[in-house]
């Protein structure tokens, strides 16, 4: 109690009211809870705003990886699968690389890993001897229905959906060398043959339709093209 009154003594000695003192320890008091809680505090303020960016940009970068990691993954299940890969940039509309050498070779596992995981490009695969593929491709879901019934394609080849687009996959054969590109526009099909590159999920086609598997590409459910489709829509008279 003596030491309060001497303290109380000493403020009134200096000229200082007791109340002003009592009031100047609470604000002091609410300063320092402020400093605790970063309220009322602008530098505090501004720092917890910059941690939150900084907890965003890394989610953010974390769920782009993951991401990469899964066209990562699905590069190299198709390389598995005997499909000759390559990096489309990310507006699909070209390859990132001088892509006619892997129509001969593989891409090896650094390559993979640089295009799909570490730059994050698209997925795109070559057509023809390389890959034992060749694609019909619809421009349309009506014409691909009507392909797909008319002709009896098995319900397990292999197909990706990129809009009202469908890639049809079939078995390459020898005597598909000489086709590129065909095109038939009064039907609105176009074959991909020997040398060619399509894109392969996952992706979004200009940025708005999502490019999908339909069905699962396997190997083994590859067939050639029926012969009944190759000759109704005159293949060999195409440019």
């Amino acid at each position: 109690m003596s030491d309060r009154l001497n303290r109380n003594s000493k403020a009134s000695a200096s000229g200082m009211p007791i109340e002003k003192i009592n009031n100047n320890k609470k604000e002091n008091n609410m300063k320092t809870e402020n400093l605790e809680t970063g309220k009322g505090n602008k530098d505090l303020t501004s720092e917890k705003a910059i941690g939150a960016i900084g907890r965003k940009k890394s989610k953010h970068h974390f769920i782009t990886k993951m991401k990469n990691y899964e066209k990562y993954e699905m590069a190299d299940n198709l390389i598995e699968n005997g499909i000759s890969v390559i990096p489309i940039r990310k507006d699909c509309c070209s390859p990132a690389i001088e892509w006619e050498t892997y129509q001969f070779c593989e891409a090896n596992d650094n390559e993979v890993l640089e295009w799909f995981y570490e730059k994050g490009y698209n997925i795109g695969g070559i057509t023809g001897k390389k890959s034992g593929t060749i694609i019909i491709d619809c421009d349309s879901k009506e014409l691909y229905e009507y392909i797909y019934t008319k002709y009896n394609i098995p319900a397990t080849t292999p197909r990706v959906k990129i809009g009202d687009r469908y890639h049809l996959f079939f078995k390459y054969e020898d005597y598909y060398s000489d086709i590129k590109v065909r095109r038939c526009n009064e039907v609105g099909i176009d074959i991909l043959g020997e040398g060619r590159w399509h894109i392969l999920p996952p992706v979004l086609w200009n940025g708005n339709d999502v490019c999908t598997w339909d069905v699962e590409f396997d190997r083994d459910n590859l067939q050639p093209i029926p012969y009944a489709l190759i000759a109704d829509i005159g293949m060999v008279m195409w440019e």
